[in-house]
């Protein structure tokens, strides 16, 4: 069997229209959207100015293709190194929708490239003294997000007005990868196939507000009528959606109170102490700590230095997911222990189970 059969195989699984032909192609999608003060939303792939070095493609693509998307990333100039870009990580989303159904909407948490600048620990501070370190993020879907020549595509970005202003004039790229099949002979790609069934790799995520004083159980999933930056799904499940988690990541973002990386190890070690908790239908399906939940990104700076750091085992893969039924009674929680005097207040706690969302 050749590699092309192979690959046709395992498209199959997604309803390939298999007594059509096509040519098989790596590709991907790629688009620059400038940020301007005073402006939260922004549209990638629709600036009919292509240039090789900026973008590639406009939607709706052309008539003669069929774009998988296996891959999406976001890559942003600019380094990041103060308190006030911690809404770019927590209150920024790229949503994808085809044909007004949504299909990704993920936090920035997950697939933003970035830099962190830091100076020397010791010494004043000179240009000649700072180092960056660059942050690789990316979402890999297990089911590819299907985009016909008919498709009525929208990518978008929204963030905050704060955001919006301190990275005015700054260029963030919006890159899509996967396959792009050029049609041989005609056909239009069904992604339910014959059973009319949809699967998607899905983030749900919600953000709370930190309290690093004091232990807390912070309550997930269960808030609808807030800010739409700051989730994606609640619970329950519509009656035609059922999801089954296979990753979960926390992303706490903070100012530490003091300097030095010992603190670092300290606020890491009590993380630790975490308790994680999802109750369905009544029933405890997951119900312990783990160190790998937590993504942790620090900041400090005082007269004559600044320090980030960004700590990530990219969440804890579950052995066996964990099914949540359509409709079905959801508890999820987080008991975070104190970190009184370590990190200071103003934080928010992002919460992401990762998995396949199935719907009809």
């Amino acid at each position: 069997m050749t590699n092309y059969d192979l690959v046709i195989q395992q498209l199959k699984k997604f309803g390939y229209p298999t007594n059509e032909k096509v040519r098989i192609k790596p590709y991907t999608l790629y688009d620059e959207i400038t940020i301007k003060n005073g402006t939260t939303q922004y549209n990638a792939f629709v600036n009919s100015e292509l240039s090789v070095d900026k973008r590639n493609r406009v939607f709706p693509i052309s008539q003669n293709e069929v774009v998988f998307i296996n891959e999406i990333g976001v890559y942003l100039e600019e380094s990041v190194w103060q308190t006030n870009y911690y809404d770019l990580f927590q209150q920024t989303y790229l949503l994808i929708s085809i044909d007004d159904r949504v299909k990704a909407k993920i936090p920035f948490t997950e697939i933003l490239t970035f830099n962190i600048l830091n100076n020397q620990d010791e010494g004043a501070v000179t240009s000649n003294w700072d180092y960056v370190t660059q942050i690789k993020r990316k979402r890999k879907l297990q089911f590819p997000i299907i985009i016909n020549s008919t498709s009525n595509v929208v990518v978008k970005v929204e963030t905050t007005s704060s955001i919006a202003t301190n990275f005015d004039t700054k260029i963030l790229r919006v890159e899509l990868t996967g396959v792009k099949f050029d049609k041989l002979t005609p056909f239009v790609f069904n992604p339910q196939g014959d059973k009319l069934i949809e699967r998607l790799s899905f983030t749900m995520y919600d953000t709370v507000d930190f309290d690093a004083t004091q232990g807390v159980t912070y309550d997930l999933f269960s808030t609808q009528n807030k800010d739409v930056r700051l989730f994606s799904k609640t619970f329950p499940l519509s009656d035609k959606e059922t999801f089954s988690i296979e990753n979960i990541e926390f992303f706490l973002a903070g100012t530490q109170a003091a300097a030095g990386s010992m603190l670092d190890h300290t606020i890491l070690s009590a993380l630790r102490g975490s308790y994680l908790k999802v109750t369905v239908d009544d029933t405890e399906m997951i119900e312990f700590g783990n160190g790998d939940l937590f993504t942790l990104y620090l900041y400090y700076a005082n007269s004559y230095n600044k320090k980030s750091r960004y700590y990530s085992s990219y969440g804890l893969t579950l052995p066996y997911p964990v099914v949540i039924p359509s409709q079905s009674r959801v508890k999820a929680s987080i008991y975070v222990p104190s970190l009184n005097s370590l990190i200071t207040t103003g934080s928010k706690l992002t919460a992401m189970f990762k998995g396949t969302l199935q719907r009809v």
